[in-house]
Order: C-alpha cells, then structure tokens, then sequence
C-alpha cells in the first residue's frame, strides 16, 4: 500500500539506528513526481484532484475510480464496484461524524449484550431469517457491560448484515465471557465463505476477486474489511471459518470491551 511505504519511509529515516534494513513491496517513496523522482504524479495532476475534491466530491471520486479500473479486461463491473463500496465508506464515515458518542452517560448508551445485536443488526433483518442471541457465562462472573459505540455497531452491523443475506433461515449469535474476555461468535446456515477466500477474507480489494459458491463472493470484500478495520479499533481480534455455514469469532479483552472510548494506541491484543 503506497501510504504505508510512505510511513515506513519515514519511519526508517527518523530512526535509523532502530532499524536494519527496509524492502518496500509495490510502495513509493512519494506520490508526486520530482527532479529525482520521475515516477510519481504530476503536480499539476495533483493539485487538480485536491481542488476538485474541494468543488465537486463525487465527480472526482468517479474520475480516480475511472483511472483505477482502466485497462481492466473487466473494467465496468470493477467500477460499479469501486463506487457502491466507496459510497458505502462516505455513507458510514458521515454516520459516524453524525453520531459522536455523547459523555453525559444517556441511558440508551449503555446496552446489554443481546440489545447491542438487535441495535446492529436492526436495518439488515430479513422476515424469513431468524435472528437467534443467545448468552453463555463461562464463569460466575457478571455479564460485561456493552456500549452503543458507533464503530461496535456499524461494525457488528456490517457482519450481521453478510450473514443474514446469506442464511437460508437462521442466523445465530453467542456471547460468551469470564473475568478476562469477551467473546461472540456469528454464524449462519448458508453457502459459508468461498474457501479460496477464507485467507484472505479483510483485505480491503476482496470485493474485485471473482469466483467463489454462489454470490457471496461478490458481498465480501470493503464489507469485511471496514467491519475488520472498526472492531479492531475497539480492541476485537477476529477469525473466519466454515463451521457447515459461515462463522466469524470476535475476542475482546474484558477489561478493553467495558470502557466507553478505546483509544487506539491502547488496544493491546487479547491474550
């Protein structure tokens, strides 16, 4: 990823001594072209895609979709694609800007675990699936306390939403917990995720890989990978499976899942 490479680039050069070597894999040292640069972007071309980002969002965001996709053998559909995903990520961002999570402690900011899945998964329900919530302590300790974070739900959401377009009748969510953890485990009777998939089921380009049982294929990719990217900053670690249907497991450490806010630089990963 070109602003990875950028970041270790720079990472690499204020600390010189911390690091032995750096390889940079289809990176770039920057995006716009120089004296000693000759391969990036031209400025002029640059500077033409921020102001147009400033006078007209989405005609530039179809331009640079339009020049992602060209040369394409499947040009058309990886553009129709690129578009409902990158209107799916405005759509959520502008959500999330909408929804700040207030700090006066409303009463509706505190949810049990079972109304944190109904909350998600509300917009998404199909009349013929049954969403089935079911609890599960692991000891004597008290169920943890859930929060309406817009991230917790936007990305719960996104997760429930691919499981009941796919479930042929039932879709089941479990949480489970003791002292130290916290975890839910979604799965549904469906066609499962397509196993030449599974490896690489997060990657943000998923969308534009074809093959695959039936559909599902198609459903995945920014979907996934936005869900990965918001419950990951919520301090979730997530692993997908086929278990006769598809099957997602998410653990938090207990003590991170309660707090109202988690900061992102504070997420250490579960034991």
């Amino acid at each position: 990823w070109s602003l990875g490479a950028l970041v270790a680039i720079e990472a690499a050069t204020r600390v010189p001594a911390r690091v032995r070597g750096l390889v940079a894999v289809a990176g770039t040292p920057r995006f716009v072209a120089a004296p000693d640069w000759p391969h990036g972007v031209a400025a002029d071309v640059f500077g033409q895609f921020g102001a147009g980002l400033a006078a007209d969002y989405r005609a530039t965001v179809d331009r640079f979709l339009a020049l992602e996709a060209q040369g394409s053998d499947h040009m058309r559909q990886e553009l129709r694609l690129l578009r409902e995903q990158a209107e799916r990520c405005r759509a959520i961002l502008a959500e999330l800007a909408r929804r700040p999570e207030a700090g006066g402690g409303t009463p509706y900011e505190h949810l049990t675990l079972e109304a944190l899945i109904e909350a998600a998964a509300e917009p998404h329900r199909r009349d013929e699936v049954v969403l089935q919530v079911t609890v599960s302590p692991g000891d004597d300790s008290p169920p943890p306390r859930a929060w309406r974070r817009p991230e917790l739900v936007h990305g719960l959401g996104n997760l429930l939403q691919n499981a009941i377009q796919f479930a042929r009748s039932r879709v089941t969510a479990r949480w489970s917990w003791d002292a130290n953890a916290v975890m839910l485990t979604i799965s549904d009777d469906g066609p499962g995720y397509p196993p030449q998939l599974l490896p690489h089921l997060g990657d943000p380009d998923l969308a534009l890989i074809g093959g695959g049982r039936g559909e599902r294929s198609h459903s995945l990719g920014l979907g996934i990978f936005i869900a990965t990217t918001l419950l990951e900053r919520t301090g979730a670690r997530l692993s997908f499976a086929n278990q006769g249907g598809a099957e997602v497991v998410l653990v938090w450490r207990r003590d991170i899942f309660e707090r109202r806010r988690t900061d992102s630089h504070d997420d250490a990963p579960h034991p």
